[in-house]
């Protein structure tokens, strides 16, 4: 598929759209991974990142691969190939292995015609699929079946392994491109693909009748990629969802647009109540509402500044009548004190502290209850001196109450004297401090005795001050008098001062208020403006939201547009593929008419005349070749599906495959069982035809079949027309066989020296057991049947009723009866895969003697080898020097073809080295293998004469 796409993309690359080029990148990107190519698209389509999608750099290069394609010469069909040499299969489907050493089944091919017989399960199809699988990388029949490639063709899980050598040495497997590979797909005829073809999309091979003609020319790559895109598609993969996301957004975002207005509202009708208080263009902030304030700030202090200077003068309250009454209040406290005075003092003198003495030595000496005097009981005592005692104690409990509250008066008095003392001595302080014309002589004495006095330490001095006080007043009364009416005079001009401290206090009053409203309505304006800052980040992330969305509604229109583009371009990026499948199908079967009608007449050449086809036509309708036959020269064309019965339709198919290999002159053609899928009638022609057309009989051919028939006929045909011609020995036969290690190789008439010769040299241990082993049981039933010795033998399924097989057993007996002294005799006895592990049926693989095989080594098998060449001197000694001369005949006609080839200066001139180092080779071999014959002939003359 990837080769046919890549020779599409090679023809329909220039001047195509976007949606076309992008088409081609998401196939060839995902071809060979999906069965259903336009989902590839779709899904490509539907995880693009269109920003990080360089489709330029893309187009860029892949116009630079697509220039170096066409820039490319087209490789000539056929005449670079050569014919194959060798296969050999290991581990591949029927094919095994012995051992881990073994290098699986080594098969020579002759470089004209090949045919390996077997039965059904043989190995056939194994076979003709390893040359598939190394020739074109593929094997179809896998895809057919709709089974995993891998677990198509392994055995046992293991590794498969395929050597494929060609004529010329210097065409390998792994120098094999793409275009190599497609076109080794001509050189495959297998019977499948003719059976599909004569059944037309019949259910039962569930192949679609578009496909018949795809599958017949080997292009079954080409319809499957075909196949994987629909003929129409809908990449329902728009992108149409940011616009709506847009509008959601905007939706969400109301809720903040609405807020943000009423804040903004809000904040402007603030910002006029602002206005009231700052100056004629000052702009509102905080900042400037915080700096009004601060200016209002220190207006106030400044005011209050003035206050308290103003305040500083203010006179204190100085009464006249006042003063007298404190001091007239004074002086009757004193006299109360005198009067507690003389109180205390009288009850003292009353108290007789003599007898209150004695009363109280003598109830020092009462001990029992007598009257410490006359010894009297207590109680008959005229005058008790306790009770005595007692009285005298009453007294002295008044004179302590009123002391008590002599001593409380006496220090209250002389506080509160203290105290008006000082306030006077403040206030006249600060009075004559303001105003100097309210000095006193006449006050400032009396303020100063006032000082003086509290000065002093006695309580009786300041009690006698106090009492004296008021008369020293009225003395004085007269410059008191004349101090008062300064006084009340200075007063009255101290009014205004307070007036203005008044008016300051209101002014500082308003500033105050006026700040608190700034105050107030800053903390608004700041909660606004947190507010809306808060909004405002959240339309910030909204505008974001729609910025990234913007973008990605560009990126979606330009996802859309390449879609479109792509949705447009897929209709005819479609008709493009089937226009070039066609052109494809064309070139294979363009002027291949007659070619075909050539085939077809040769296989049916035996057909009533009525049946016989005189002109084959391809026809293109819908997309697809039709193929329209004209019979018995009529003018009448029909179609060769409707007129064909299916055996006719299966030779017509082969004459198509037949044909287009001509034309494209393959080197080497591959039939897989292809003439089982003829009937009998026909295979006759078809192997007339083999020996006989120009084209075919120059061809190399590997044929596999299971008809005995065609296989005696093909051997006795090819030693008839070719094998003489070309010098050669009739080694073309092989038979498979399949056992349980694997398929294993017999070639039929050919000779076993040579064969064992060959595999000993390649260290094929295997291939020389199983030759030897087969040698030897041919030699002994020879013997037995031209000595004509009884043996015994059982029926079988696997030969006519009416004949016997012999056994092993019985033939072995004959030669140890007759033979048994002989030296080469007791050497074959001795080997256990010759005769101990005797199994007729499978040779030596039986599965216990299955061991022996891979146990032995190169001389061992060399040891055998010599014994049953011994033998068959012995036993037919002039059969073995006839095969032995015509060898050497052989062997030196290829020496001194070789040995002039190598003395021609043109050939060592012209020749690449690689010709010239084969030819050497060839000539080293040739010759070494003319020495083992020569010594082979001196023996065999010897033995001659000793019998």
């Amino acid at each position: 598929m990837k080769y046919y796409f890549k020779q599409f993309i090679k023809e329909n690359y220039s001047s195509k759209s976007d949606g076309y080029l992008f088409i081609l990148w998401a196939v060839i990107k995902n071809i060979g991974k999906e069965n259903r190519l336009h989902q590839s698209i779709k899904k490509e389509l539907e995880k693009l990142d269109i920003d990080n999608f360089n489709f330029d750099k893309k187009k860029e290069i892949s116009s630079r691969i697509v220039n170096r394609m066409k820039a490319s010469p087209e490789k000539a069909s056929g005449k670079d190939y050569s014919g194959l040499k060798s296969i050999q299969i290991k581990n591949f489907k029927g094919f095994g292995e012995l051992s881990e050493q073994d290098r699986g089944t080594y098969i020579a091919l002759n470089a004209n015609k090949n045919i390996f017989f077997a039965p059904n399960g043989g190995g056939k199809t194994s076979f003709c699929e390893a040359f598939e699988y190394a020739l074109t990388g593929d094997v179809k029949e896998a895809k057919r079946r709709g089974v995993n490639k891998k677990d198509y063709i392994t055995r046992n899980g293991k590794k498969e392994e395929i050597s494929l050598q060609f004529i010329d040495s210097q065409l390998e497997l792994k120098k094999l491109d793409e275009h190599d590979k497609q076109f080794f797909q001509q050189c495959f005829i297998e019977k499948n693909r003719l059976q599909e073809f004569s059944l037309l999309g019949s259910k039962d091979t569930g192949v679609k009748e578009k496909d018949v003609i795809a599958i017949l020319l080997g292009l079954t790559d080409l319809d499957e990629l075909i196949s994987s895109f629909a003929q129409s598609t809908s990449f329902n993969v728009l992108r149409n969802d940011i616009q709506d996301k847009i509008k959601q957004l905007e939706s969400d975002n109301k809720t903040n647009v609405s807020l943000l207005k009423e804040y903004s509202e809000d904040l402007l009708n603030l910002k006029k109540e602002v206005f009231k208080y700052l100056e004629e263009g000052e702009e509102v902030t905080t900042e400037t509402i915080n700096e009004k304030a601060d200016k209002n700030k220190e207006k106030i202090k400044e005011y209050e500044e003035r206050i308290k200077k103003l305040s500083e003068n203010q006179l204190p309250e100085l009464n006249m009548e006042t003063l007298r009454r404190e001091i007239v209040d004074f002086k009757s406290k004193v006299n109360e004190y005198h009067e507690l005075q003389k109180s205390l003092q009288e009850q003292v003198e009353k108290l007789n502290l003599e007898n209150f003495y004695s009363v109280l030595l003598e109830i020092k000496d009462i001990s029992n209850g007598k009257c410490p005097a006359c010894d009297t009981d207590l109680e008959n005592v005229t005058k008790n001196p306790f009770n005595k005692a007692a009285a005298e104690l009453e007294d002295l409990k008044e004179i302590k109450r009123v002391k008590s509250k002599f001593v409380v008066l006496e220090n209250n008095l002389l506080d509160q004297w203290y105290s008006w003392c000082i306030d006077v001595i403040k206030n006249y302080q600060t009075c004559i401090q303001c105003y100097t014309e309210l000095s006193n002589e006449a006050f400032n004495d009396t303020i100063n005795v006032l000082r003086n006095k509290i000065r002093d330490h006695s309580k009786q001095s300041k009690l006698k001050f106090i009492e004296t006080f008021k008369d020293e007043l009225e003395i004085k009364q007269s410059e008191l008098k004349q101090f008062n009416e300064i006084y009340t005079e200075t007063s009255k001009k101290h009014k205004n001062v307070q007036n203005e401290v008044d008016k300051l206090q209101r002014e500082i009053k308003g500033i105050r208020d006026k700040n608190q409203v700034l105050n107030t309505i800053k903390v608004q304006i700041t909660s606004l403006e947190e507010k809306m800052d808060k909004v405002n980040k959240e339309n910030e992330k909204y505008e974001k939201k729609v910025e990234k969305l913007e973008r990605l509604k560009v990126k979606e229109t330009k996802y859309n547009s390449l879609v479109t583009d792509v949705q447009k371009a897929y209709k005819e990026f479609y008709q493009d593929l089937l226009l070039f499948k066609v052109n494809v199908e064309k070139k294979q079967i363009d002027q291949i008419g007659d070619r075909v009608l050539k085939y077809y007449q040769y296989i049916n050449k035996n057909d009533d005349p009525s049946e016989y086809i005189t002109k084959i036509r391809f026809v293109l309708q819908d997309n697809n070749y039709r193929i329209q036959l004209t019979l018995n020269d009529s003018n009448i064309e029909k179609d060769a599906y409707a007129c064909l019965s299916e055996g006719h339709l299966r030779s017509l198919g082969l004459s198509i495959m037949l044909a287009v290999a001509e034309k494209n002159n393959v080197p080497f053609l591959i039939f897989d069982d292809v003439v089982n899928a003829i009937d009998s009638d026909h295979r006759a022609n078809i192997l007339e035809m083999i020996f006989n057309d120009k084209f075919i009989k120059k061809t190399q051919m590997i044929i596999t079949t299971h008809d005995r028939l065609f296989w005696e006929r093909f051997c006795n045909l090819y030693k008839r027309y070719l094998a003489k011609k070309k010098n050669e020995d009739f080694q073309i036969s092989n038979i498979f066989s399949y056992t349980n290690k694997g398929t294993i190789l017999m070639q039929h008439n050919v000779g076993f020296e040579d064969k064992i010769l060959k595999a000993l040299e390649q260290y094929d241990i295997r291939q020389a057991l199983i030759y030897c082993r087969i040698w030897f049981e041919t030699l002994a039933t020879e013997y037995c049947v031209d000595k004509e010795h009884k043996i015994t033998g059982k029926f079988s399924k696997g030969v006519p009723s009416n004949l016997l097989k012999p056994t092993l057993e019985s033939i072995y007996d004959v030669l140890v009866d007759n033979l048994g002294s002989n030296s080469c005799i007791q050497k074959i006895r001795k080997d256990l895969i010759n005769w101990r592990g005797q199994n007729q049926e499978h040779h030596a693989f039986e599965e216990n003697s299955y061991n022996f095989v891979h146990s032995k080594t190169s001389d061992e098998v060399k040891i055998v080898f010599e014994a049953v060449r011994d033998l068959a001197d012995l036993l037919f000694t002039e059969k073995q020097i006839d095969y032995v001369e015509s060898s050497i005949q052989e062997l030196e006609r290829v020496f001194r073809s070789l040995e002039a080839k190598l003395n021609n200066s043109g050939f060592i001139t012209n020749a690449p080295i690689t010709d010239i180092e084969e030819a050497k080779e060839q000539k080293l071999k040739a010759e070494k293998s003319l020495d083992y014959y020569e010594t082979r002939r001196g023996k065999l003359k010897m033995f001659t004469v000793q019998q």
